[in-house]
């Protein structure tokens, strides 16, 4: 390398080098005895990294603590100060350039952001880019050298990603634009495999496939258990949280909406029955009404006979009246105390009739609620057992979870970003979408699967309020 630091793209012979040999070396000699210029020295705020999103963003690269950068330092000198370019090649533009060497070569972005170029000073380089970076250079050149330079930055290396976790092959990986944790995933071979038993294998496949058989049976069971709280109550059917939470609001009422339709012959029938035994209670009060009324005219009538026969009778007794007269009263009673005795026989079979059409109303409530309640019973106790047997495959099939064709969904990832910023080492938990850094170490995180779905056994119901509600139908008026 020569003394002067310079090494000339278009080297110049004899004398005609003094401006190279002797002057520019004492320029830098007195530059280094004055230290930095006064901007160089100062230290600006420390600028914050570029987000994720923003390290490749318009095709712009964005610069990252930890990337090794090749600076390019030249100066630009015009052709009276290159006699011997101008003697070999006339026809040459007006400007060379020369190479500094000294000022020149590979610099890594330190944790502050920074990087330092020799005798120019630091330069704030995280969160730019290559262009922003090479006109500070190029304008701290020109203000310390006095002379006309250009400085060109480019990227000479990144750092890597590093990828730990449940993986294949972890350890580091080339940087490349636009990488996530998924790729990155990918990158290192994907998830790590367990060596199992190929039978607990297929036991495992079986176990969650009974897994899948008990959620949709528990999923049918809690709609039904719903619809008959709903009838217990006289209220409509509302989607219960447990099915909710299970397959969201949607599915649920779609589900509801089964149940209920299944439950409509039954509910149809009752109300039939019901609507059938109102009407003949309905029929027998009004005959027993109508025979009350006419059971009263029947007893005035057998009053005024039997007060006409006392009557006659003393008549009679003091020879007054005759025999027959007496005979006609006498049958007059007996026939009037038939009608009123006819009437009161179809009285009291109206009124056994109304009672019987009463307690048979009653007694098929008591049916229908006692029923309700022996089939809320039976779905409770389905529940718990469904709620058991897919607690238990779950658990089962979680130990597997792996190595088996689990649906996307069933398995979330979850990702630990451990990121080198300008204050230190920070750490994220990352989407599996998020843009990474060049430097970033990606951890995958132990993924367990969704905890168990177990139901709530609901609340067995007390009496109903309303015991027309299963029925649909409004409550009798006592008679």
């Amino acid at each position: 390398m020569p003394t002067s630091g310079l090494e000339v793209v278009s080297r110049e012979a004899g004398a005609d080098g003094y401006w190279s040999r002797i002057l520019l070396p004492a320029i830098c000699a007195a530059a280094l005895l004055l230290g930095p210029a006064p901007s160089a020295r100062a230290q600006p705020r420390s600028l914050q990294a570029a987000p994720p999103a923003a390290v490749e963003a318009a095709g712009v690269t964005r610069l990252v603590v930890g990337d090794k950068l090749r600076v390019n330092v030249f100066e630009r000198l015009a052709d009276s100060e290159d006699r011997w370019a101008n003697q070999q090649r006339p026809s040459r533009p007006d400007t060379s350039f020369y190479l500094h060497q000294g000022l020149s070569g590979e610099f890594v972005v330190r944790s502050d952001g920074r990087i330092s170029v020799p005798l120019l000073g630091t330069f704030a380089a995280a969160g730019r880019d290559l262009g922003e970076l090479g006109a500070d250079i190029t304008a701290a050149f020109e203000r310390l050298i006095g002379r006309r330079g250009s400085a060109s930055v480019d990227l000479a290396a990144r750092q890597p990603i590093y990828v730990l976790g449940a993986v294949r092959t972890p350890g580091p990986y080339p940087y490349e634009a636009g990488l996530t944790p998924l790729h990155a995933i990918a990158l290192a071979g994907g998830l790590r495999v367990q060596e199992i038993d190929r039978g607990a294998a297929v036991e495992a496949v079986r176990e969650l496939g009974r897994s899948e058989i008990s959620t949709r049976r528990l999923q049918i069971t809690l709609a039904k258990a719903a619809v008959l709280r709903a009838e217990q109550l006289g209220e409509p059917p509302a989607v219960p949280a447990e099915l909710a939470q299970l397959v969201g609001h949607a599915p649920a009422e779609a589900l509801l909406a089964e149940a209920v339709a299944a439950r409509e012959p039954l509910i149809r029938a009752r109300q039939e029955r019901d609507r059938a035994i109102t009407a003949a209670i309905e029929s027998a009060g009004k005959s027993l009404k109508a025979t009350r009324d006419r059971l009263a005219p029947v007893r005035a009538n057998v009053a005024q006979r039997r007060a006409r026969l006392e009557g006659i009778q003393a008549l009679y007794q003091n020879g007054n009246a005759h025999r027959v007269t007496l005979a006609q009263a006498q049958s007059e009673l007996a026939e009037a105390s038939d009608r009123e005795a006819g009437i009161q026989t179809t009285m009291a079979e109206a009124e056994r009739q109304l009672t019987t059409l009463e307690l048979e109303r009653t007694r098929m409530l008591g049916e229908i609620v006692a029923a309700t309640e022996a089939d809320l019973a039976t779905l409770t106790r389905e529940i718990d057992d469904l709620s058991g047997n897919l607690a238990s495959g779950l658990r089962v099939g979680s130990l597997f979870r792996t190595v088996l064709d689990v649906p996307d969904g069933e398995m979330p990832l979850r990702f630990e970003v451990v990121r080198k910023s300008q204050g230190g080492a920070e750490v994220l938990l990352a989407t599996p979408t998020m843009t990474l850094e060049p430097g970033d170490l990606v951890r995958l995180l132990d993924a367990p699967g969704p905890p168990p779905r177990t139901a709530a056994v609901p609340e067995r119901a007390g009496p109903p309020a309303r015991l027309t509600g299963l029925l649909g139908t409004a409550p009798l008026t006592p008679r």
